[in-house]
């Protein structure tokens, strides 16, 4: 209740798991937990019992130096670093999943019978590195690789191929290595070679740039003229001359000086189309190079252009004879960082102190394997155990909790037979404390509703014990039956026929005919009476409300034993006349769902921030084990043993 959800209050209940909780589970079920662990020890037992012998064989390494191999532009293929963190790393590098997978293969595991009855090659693979382990020192540089087996021959043969094929990886890397090195030097060769073919470019094009430069209509570079213009530079000549001779003789407007004007013009236009198409032809093939570009060329002279040309043809030449340097060292990558000290030998496995290992394990496995599910039942019960687990979970205050009583058949219709045990009349007299307490801070519940879940909570043995312990304090008190479907109170004070609450509000019975008072213990009741055909439509009804009315101002206290929620509604409409709704939750029986549906159904009636619990039933013996805070008998048994004393 009060803002929170019953959902993230359960969510936080199950996450909080004390030590006690632990240890009250392992005292609850100690019997159980001990034959698990007995029954799961002994089949650990007898199966190592039966295990194979077991062989062992070792192969000595150790990690050695190996002069370096030159690589070019000052790489090297780098020998192993020897110091603590080497053996370490090769250790990793010999139980690789890689390298057992070429073992794997070397070795045919996929047709040995060890391995044969393994579904998939994966799982061969798995198996033969389960019998693989590596010791390393860290004062020397010695590997001692072990191999276990049932078959000795095999371990011999696993732990020296596994060695082999580590100490060819290691070659293998080694050329790898060079060849890659080779490729790299071969990229840089070719990058050298486009550039110093870009170089020579970038010069012949500042050649032609300037070349462009230096063309003129009037004056072409004779290196740069064509026949054909070279013709029609001559013709020019001629006609200037005849244009000369005819000057003397006649005058510019003539006839003849005009045709001579004409000829020189058009003579001009073809000069300049020929020199255009020599300028075309530089101008293509400098875009055949790249183009030009002025802002590059400014400043830089035709000769560092050239020099720059050289200079990119003697890096190339340069890095060709390194990579033949570098193909001629391929012969010397075959050593290795390691090498062989000691073939494998075989001895049996002396390790059998691994069996007294397996049953301890097996035995601890067990009994944490028995706890965790003890504690996945007592968390997986829809119940509460404690009162704290309601006030948390709900929101409501607890007022007590009740102990489960077993009655004889013989006492059966005793009103007395609750109280007569210690604990349970010594709770009932801790809840009329606590709401006498209420009385005494102004909040007085003269009218008190007793309710429950389902049936079978103890909700009516409560409201019992509750009226005959105030009445036995002295305080005038009426215990109503108001379950006037199944009512139990007249049979409990063998008053079966006598006239009830039923009576009064279907009109037929007059109020004061409805009071009774028991002669053994005087407590005064209302037994249900006649049972109506509607008792819900009377229990809304203006009459019940008068005879709420003239119950309070008889009685000090008014206890309405009303019907379960869950069953019918008439706690629900009843709430609205009382000071104060008591709701008994049967103990580790009654599931929170159920419980927290009810008290959501009282304060939608109004009822909401008048409601307290109880837990009833409470198995005394059982709870003590749990060591909450609220084992109120235990603390209880002790006070009466310690007195007794």
């Amino acid at each position: 209740m009060q803002g929170t959800t019953f959902e993230s209050h359960a969510a936080r209940d199950q996450a909080e798991i004390s030590l006690n909780r632990v240890f009250g589970t392992v005292r609850r079920h100690k019997k159980l937990i001990a034959a698990i662990v007995c029954a799961i020890t002994l089949l650990a037992a007898a199966a190592a019992a039966f295990l194979p012998p077991s062989y062992r064989a070792d192969t000595v390494l150790v990690l050695g130096d190996a002069q370096p191999i030159a690589m070019a532009i000052g790489e090297a293929v780098k020998d192993l670093p020897l110091d603590r963190y080497t053996g370490r790393t090769q250790a990793a590098i010999l139980t690789s999943r890689d390298l057992a997978e070429e073992v794997a293969n070397t070795l045919g595991l996929d047709r040995h019978p060890l391995f044969t009855e393994l579904p998939t090659h994966a799982a061969r693979v798995e198996a033969f590195l389960d019998g693989l382990s590596v010791t390393t020192s860290d004062q020397s540089y010695v590997i001692t690789l072990s191999y276990r087996s049932t078959d000795p021959e095999f371990a011999a043969a696993a732990a020296d191929a596994v060695a082999d094929a580590y100490i060819a990886g290691q070659r293998r890397f080694k050329t790898e290595a060079i060849r890659d090195a080779q490729a790299w030097l071969s990229t840089r060769a070719d990058e050298a070679q486009q550039r110093a073919t870009e170089a020579d470019a970038r010069y012949r094009r500042a050649e032609l740039t300037v070349q462009l430069a230096q063309i003129d209509a009037a004056s072409l570079p004779p290196e740069l003229a064509s026949p054909q213009l070279q013709d029609l530079q001559r013709q020019e000549a001629e006609l200037n001359a005849s244009i000369g001779a005819l000057q003397t003789t006649y005058r510019e407007g003539h006839q003849k000086m005009k045709l001579a004007r004409a000829e020189l013009r058009a003579l001009h236009g073809k000069i300049e189309e020929e020199i255009a198409t020599i300028t075309a032809g530089l101008r293509e093939e400098l875009e055949r190079l790249g183009g030009s570009d002025l802002t590059k060329i400014a400043g830089t002279s035709l000769a560092s252009l050239e020099s720059e040309a050289a200079t990119r043809r003697e890096l190339y030449q340069t890095l060709l004879t390194r990579l033949q340097e570098l193909r001629v060292q391929e012969t010397k990558a075959q050593t290795s960082d390691a090498r062989i000290i000691s073939r494998a030998g075989v001895q049996p496995d002396t390790r059998a102190s691994q069996k007294f290992l397996l049953v301890g394990v097996a035995a601890l496995f067990s009994f944490i394997i028995a706890v965790g599910v003890m504690l996945l039942m007592e968390f997986s019960l829809p119940g509460f155990h404690t009162g704290s687990q309601i006030e948390a979970l709900l929101g409501v205050p607890v007022l007590t909790m009740l102990p489960e009583v077993h009655t004889e058949k013989k006492n059966a219709g005793n009103p007395l037979r609750f109280l007569k045990d210690a604990f349970y009349g010594e709770a009932i007299r801790t809840l009329r404390v606590k709401l006498d307490a209420r009385r005494a801070q102004g909040k007085n519940p003269q009218v008190l509703l007793v309710t429950s879940s389902v049936p079978e909570e103890g909700k009516s043995s409560a409201s019992l014990a509750l009226a005959l312990t105030c009445q036995s304090a002295g305080r005038s008190c009426l215990l109503v039956d108001c379950d006037l479907r199944q009512p139990q109170l007249a049979g409990t004070f063998k008053a079966e026929n006598a006239k009830g609450l039923g009576g009064y509000l279907s009109g037929r019975d007059a109020l004061e005919d409805v009071f009774h008072q028991e002669k053994s213990t005087g407590l005064h009741f209302v037994p249900a009476g006649t049972v109506p055909s509607h008792p819900l439509d009377l229990l809304e009804s203006a009459r019940m409300r008068a005879f709420i009315d003239a119950a309070r101002k008889r009685f000090e206290l008014v206890i309405l034993d009303c019907p379960p929620l869950m069953s019918v509604v008439d706690a629900a409409v009843l709430s609205e006349h009382a000071d104060l709704a008591l709701y008994v939750v049967r103990w580790e029986k009654t599931e929170r769902a159920v419980v927290q549906k009810g008290i959501e159904m009282l304060a939608q009636h109004g009822a909401g921030n008048r409601v307290v619990t109880l837990l009833s039933r409470v198995d005394v013996e059982k709870h003590a084990l749990y060591r909450h805070a609220d084992a109120s008998y235990t603390y209880f048994r002790r006070y009466r043993q310690s007195d007794a004393a």
